[in-house]
């Protein structure tokens, strides 16, 4: 962030000129390092996009898995970042409400060493039991008012922050829904043996949010 400070001590009055201001505007990006430039497809499945802030993916899916073949079958299986298992998360999630023990069996494989314990698959029950709107509230297109009802091909954003990676086997990536205020926090740790990075904590996707418009009582 570039501050200027403009006073008139003594009445003395300082003049920038455009130009002058352009320049310093210029030298100060320089600095920084930061670089504007459009995305990069990746496999023709997802994009990658850069600001000051953080770096964010998008992800491009023309169907949602509905069993852990067709899960594994995805190109972001491989979970080689962490993008690729957070959005998958939520892909995985997704199924929950047609079919829960598919949806918990894909998670186990985004879970990896650590599969989900009864306490966590009681949690699972508790958050989406008549709620199967909440996943797809992270896809692009999904409001209250149309039901959360994606666009197709399915697309999901997934950003880091400033503090994202705490060590280098850890990331805290996040997600927006439209039916929160602020981006959720998904959290994955590498496993050096394989390169693959498996999510182990996504209680945030799942708290509550703005009720779909045909459930909402005070409409």
């Amino acid at each position: 962030m570039l501050v200027f400070h403009i006073g008139n001590r003594d009445s003395r009055l300082m003049l920038i000129t455009v130009a002058g201001m352009a320049l310093l505007m210029v030298f100060a990006l320089a600095q920084t390092g930061c670089v504007a430039g459009g995305g990069s497809s990746r496999g023709g499945r997802s994009m990658e996009t850069h600001n000051i802030l953080n770096k964010q993916e998008i992800f491009v899916f023309n169907a949602l898995p509905k069993s852990v073949g067709e899960l594994q079958a995805m190109p972001e299986a491989a979970m080689t970042t962490p993008f690729m298992t957070a959005a998958l998360t939520v892909a995985a999630l997704s199924a929950y409400g047609d079919n829960p023990s598919a949806s918990i069996a894909m998670l186990n494989v985004l879970r990896g060493p650590q599969p989900l314990s009864n306490r966590e698959t009681q949690f699972l029950r508790e958050r989406l039991s008549g709620k199967k709107y909440k996943p797809f509230s992270y896809f692009e297109g999904a409001t209250p008012q149309n039901g959360y009802t994606p666009h197709k091909p399915y697309r999901i954003t997934v950003s880091e922050q400033a503090h994202s990676y705490p060590d280098q086997a850890q990331a805290k990536l996040f997600i927006y829904s439209a039916g929160a205020d602020s981006a959720r926090p998904v959290t994955m740790r590498l496993k050096p043996s394989t390169g693959q990075w498996f999510v182990i904590e996504y209680s945030s996707l799942l708290l509550d949010m703005r009720v779909p418009d045909s459930q909402n009582r005070w409409r």
